[in-house]
Formats: C-alpha cells, sequence, structure tokens
C-alpha cells in the first residue's frame, strides 16, 4: 500500500512533475529512505549524520537536536559504529538522515514495519514535520491502521499496480455502506454456538478471514443498504451477545482493511473479465 502526506504548500503536484530534468536534479527533489539500513556500516551515527547535514546545507546545531528526539543523544551511541548498534537504534538514524535532507518529497519504504514503539512515534514524528515544512511524504505500509492515524491519501497496490490514489474520506464514501462485526468466543468450544447465533439473525453476513489464522476473533461484513432494517437487528444483536458466551464484540463502519480488500478484489475480478 502506498499512502501519502501532502505537502500544505505544494499538495501532489510534485509527483505530476515531468522527468525531462537532469538526474542531478531529480536527486535533488527526492530523499529515498529503504527498509534496510542506507547509512556507511564502518561510521559512527554522528559521522554518517554530520556528513549528510553538511551536503544539505545543515547545521550541527540541527544535527545535534535531531539526535536527541531520535533517543540517540547519548554520546557513547553517537560514537558507536553504525553497524554494531542495534536495530531499532538504526532505524531511528536512518529516519533522521532522510530528515535532515532538504528535498521537497521524502520516500520511506515500511518505515515503521516490525519496529518498536519508541522507533515508530519517533518516525511519525518526522514525517509530521517533514509535512508542516512543506514537503510531501510518501511511505509504504501494510498498516490500514497506521492509514487511518496519519494519511491523507492512500492508493493501493495490486499484482505491482498502483490503484488509484484517494483519501480515506472518498474511499469510505464510496465503499463504505457496510459494517464489520467482530466477536471473540469465550472458549474454543463455543464458536459453533455463536456462528450460527449469528449466521441466524444475519443470514446476508459474509464472514472475513482474521490475520494471524488461528486467531481466536470471528469476523462478518454486514450490509448497510437497507440501514433502517439494520438497526433494529442492531438493538436485537445487542441482546444476542449478551446471552451468547463471548469475551468481548464489536461493531465498525467500514474499517479501511476491509475496504482495501473490496478494491483489491475488484480489480482482480476487472482483469480477469478482461
Amino acid at each position: 500500500m502506498w499512502a501519502m502526506l501532502l505537502s500544505r504548500s505544494n499538495g501532489i503536484q510534485l509527483l505530476r512533475k515531468r522527468a525531462h530534468h537532469s538526474s542531478e536534479k531529480r536527486v535533488q527533489d527526492l530523499t529515498f529512505c529503504p527498509r534496510e539500513n542506507s547509512l556507511h556500516p564502518l561510521l559512527s551515527l554522528k559521522s554518517n549524520l554530520s556528513i549528510i547535514a553538511g551536503l544539505a546545507g545543515q547545521s550541527m546545531e540541527t544535527v545535534e537536536k535531531m539526535l536527541s528526539l531520535a533517543a540517540l543523544g547519548d554520546e557513547n551511541q553517537q560514537e558507536s559504529i553504525f553497524w554494531r548498534c542495534g536495530r531499532m537504534e538504526r532505524r531511528r538514524a536512518c529516519v533522521t538522515a532522510a530528515a535532515l535532507t532538504r528535498s521537497p518529497m521524502l520516500l520511506l519504504e515500511a518505515p515503521s514495519d516490525m519496529v518498536d514503539l519508541k522507533t515508530r512515534l519517533y518516525t511519525w514524528n518526522v514525517m509530521r514535520e517533514a509535512q508542516r515544512a512543506g514537503r510531501t511524504v510518501i511511505f509504504t505500509t501494510n498498516s490500514t491502521e497506521e492509514c487511518e492515524v496519519i494519511c491523507d491519501r492512500i492508493g493501493f497496490v495490486s499484482k505491482g499496480k498502483l490503484l488509484p490514489i484517494r483519501t480515506i474520506a472518498e474511499l469510505k464514501q464510496k465503499y463504505g455502506n457496510f459494517a464489520v462485526l467482530e466477536v471473540c468466543p469465550a472458549t474454543s468450544f463455543d464458536k459453533a454456538e455463536v456462528v450460527n447465533s449469528i449466521s441466524s439473525m444475519f443470514p446476508e453476513a459474509t464472514p472475513l478471514p482474521v490475520s494471524p489464522p488461528y486467531s481466536p476473533i470471528l469476523r462478518w461484513k454486514l450490509d448497510l443498504s437497507a440501514e433502517k432494517e439494520f438497526l433494529v437487528k442492531f438493538d436485537l444483536l445487542n441482546e444476542l451477545l449478551l446471552s451468547l458466551p463471548v469475551k468481548k464484540s464489536c461493531v465498525m463502519k467500514a474499517p479501511l482493511d476491509v475496504i482495501a480488500q473490496t478494491i483489491i478484489d475488484e480489480h482482480k475480478e476487472s482483469e480477469y473479465g478482461e
């Protein structure tokens, strides 16, 4: 999935530029932060960032500030050889390096995938600061929750193709006429009873896959085209859930992960039809 934080000043116009200018100019326009380490393995953290800051015309005071914000302010950390640092420290250093450049567009590959909470929050803060500074941030992610929290626009990738980019509001307006019911049975022995009861009340409900596959959570997609009828059933559903052996349950209006799967399925069907 491709997601975007748009610059408040120039919007998406950077993506529409023609690539007729020199390769040197293109490098200045775009900073890419790959998922794997992008800094020199034999230099210290501080040396790596100092070189990048110098090339970008940034001061050492800015480097020190960024190191502190990245929880890399300890002098021993800063002087450590890059490849000897912990994985989370290396990741925060790479994101910091991207932030130190002055290119109007940042492209980050899965910046918060398989990282700890400290690194994720720092990465999000860097991305938001870049946006507030008038830069456009584009990143890949597998997390629809992350998109809903920080993104202006998102586009889904299906079979190597980037599908049309839209705002979350546009996606929910077009595809969001449904709700998702999630139920966690009290024990594995109660699953059949819960499934039968929900299926009886909502015979048109579509079972949804869960991740990971061994999760005890049960999910159904409920059509809201007949919303008045659903609201009547919703009151009955509350009573039913109170009588069933369940640990917890919730109803969500059009979660983004289900919308994403709907769009990708439609794209696959259209390709198959052709």
